[in-house]
């Protein structure tokens, strides 16, 4: 064999070699580019994570919920990149109105409560149950237990409901109704947690019975019964009080969970209670909602009571409209399905399939079309000389010049255009034919004018001849609609 054709042919399996080796390296790298992409994106979103700064009540800097909030929840925040600050506020009425004006970002208020002109309040999360403690003196819960006469029980009594405004206040109100307690059946004494609490607070200043909500156990009914013998009073007729009230739940106390000398309660009781609710402020950003979320059932905050804090929360009927970062937490939770990880796979295979292929297509048709493109024209670009066109006889109309010249090459000018366009459109070469009676008109209404300047100026120099001649030309000029 020739040296040559030798030569020849080592080089052309040369080339075949390096085409198959380009050919299987483009064809791995398309996976592998998408693979480092999704990484890289998921190392941006961990990285690059926003620390907000949000303020956050519970009320008073008093009681549980207070305890529970900068204990629990405050650290878990900070760790998720959510720095709260505590305010004070008055009781849940008074937060959730101060959620709604976007005074406060964030609280923990008592559910069940009204929802009417509070639009802008959005539920975050459900989270413990609070317990409706009634405690009253040993003389009066005495007579009760002998009686069973609750109404007898409390006529002339003085008794705190908690301060105006407070969850505790609505929800007492409405367990006096529904026991046949009316106002001017007691003396309303309201008292604060804070004063009910205070060690200086003396036997004398504390009424006769007392409604206190909170968690368990209750900071108030700790102090009544440790230090002034109160008792706790059930109130065990939950299922007939739900039938009424979907948000009412049943919260059991156990035998002497405040007292075991004498026992306080003497056995386990049930009294009603009420879901407290994280809420927000709907202006909150979504993506601070999502890891405050996060910080919520993520953290020693979900076990501080039993049962421990779960998503099946979310299973729960929402008081307010839920939080959409909340609900972008939740999803983010959900397990992935067999199904959704085959489905990722064949997109990703597909795009990956359709990428290997489309350098080639690229390459097939790159030079037909890059041909094709430069051989379209556009309208606008007519429709833009046409323009210029105008603007020049505004221009000569202003000179007060009388000489035809100028107008006469401008309307030459305007037929070229026209003649143009019209023969690239016979040849299809128009990208935007929709664009071709606006360009007609456009062209046909400025001829018109042009050539009426032109046949006045005519009349004023006195040459007939071109008053006729543009008289014609005004009069043969065809519409769009007759030219196509």
């Amino acid at each position: 064999m020739p040296a040559r054709r030798k030569h020849r042919i080592l080089g052309r399996a040369q080339g075949e070699a390096r085409r198959r080796y380009l050919l299987l390296l483009g064809t791995l790298s398309v996976p592998a580019f998408i693979l480092l992409l999704v990484l890289g994106l998921v190392l941006r979103s961990r990285v690059q994570t926003t620390t907000y700064q949000l303020t956050m009540t519970t009320g008073s800097f008093s009681g549980a919920n207070y305890d529970l909030a900068t204990q629990y929840l405050v650290p878990a925040a900070k760790e998720h990149h959510v720095n709260l600050t505590m305010v004070q506020s008055g009781g849940s009425e008074a937060t959730l109105d101060a959620v709604e004006s976007g005074k406060v970002q964030v609280a923990i208020v008592d559910g069940g409560l009204s929802h009417v002109g509070r639009g802008d309040v959005r539920e975050v999360a459900p989270i413990y149950l609070t317990a409706l403690h009634v405690l009253m003196k040993k003389d009066i819960y005495d007579q009760l237990e002998l009686s069973g006469d609750i109404r007898a029980a409390f006529l002339g009594k003085t008794i705190s409901i908690s301060d105006p405004g407070s969850g505790t206040y609505t929800y007492s109100k409405i367990i006096l109704d529904y026991l046949g307690i009316k106002p001017t059946d007691y003396i309303a004494k309201p008292e604060s947690v804070a004063f009910l609490t205070d060690p200086q607070t003396p036997a004398s200043a504390i009424p006769d019975i007392v409604f206190a909500a909170s968690l368990l156990p209750s900071p108030v009914a700790v102090r009544l019964v440790h230090d002034f013998d109160y008792r706790l009073y059930p109130l065990d007729f939950v299922d007939a009080f739900r039938l009424q009230d979907k948000a009412a739940y049943g919260v059991p106390i156990p035998k002497g969970a405040y007292g075991v000398s004498p026992e306080v309660p003497p056995t386990d009781i049930v009294t009603l209670g009420r879901r407290l609710l994280i809420v927000t402020n709907k202006n909150v950003p979504d993506q601070a909602v999502k890891q405050l979320t996060a910080a919520i059932f993520e953290s020693d905050f979900a076990k501080v009571d039993d049962p421990p804090l779960t998503l099946k929360q979310f299973d729960l009927l929402p008081e307010f409209p839920r939080a959409p970062g909340a609900l972008a937490y939740v999803a983010s939770q959900t397990p992935i399905s067999q199904d959704t990880i085959n489905n990722a796979v064949l997109y990703l295979t597909g795009i990956a399939a359709w990428l290997t292929v489309v350098p080639g297509l690229i390459f097939l048709v790159r030079r037909p079309l890059s041909r094709r493109i430069r051989q379209m024209a556009s309208l606008k670009d007519y429709i833009v000389q046409v323009t210029d066109v105008e603007a020049a006889v505004f221009d000569w109309e202003e000179s007060g010049s009388t000489s035809l010249a100028r107008p006469l090459e401008l309307r030459r000018r305007l037929a070229r255009l026209k003649l143009e366009a019209m023969d690239l459109y016979k040849q299809g070469r128009i990208e935007d034919p929709n664009l071709l009676e606006g360009f007609l008109a456009h062209l046909t209404d400025l001829r018109i004018h042009l050539d009426s300047l032109l046949q006045a100026e005519s009349r004023v120099n006195g040459t007939p001849s071109m008053d006729d001649t543009v008289a014609s030309a005004a009069n043969g000029t065809p519409s769009p609609a007759e030219v196509r």
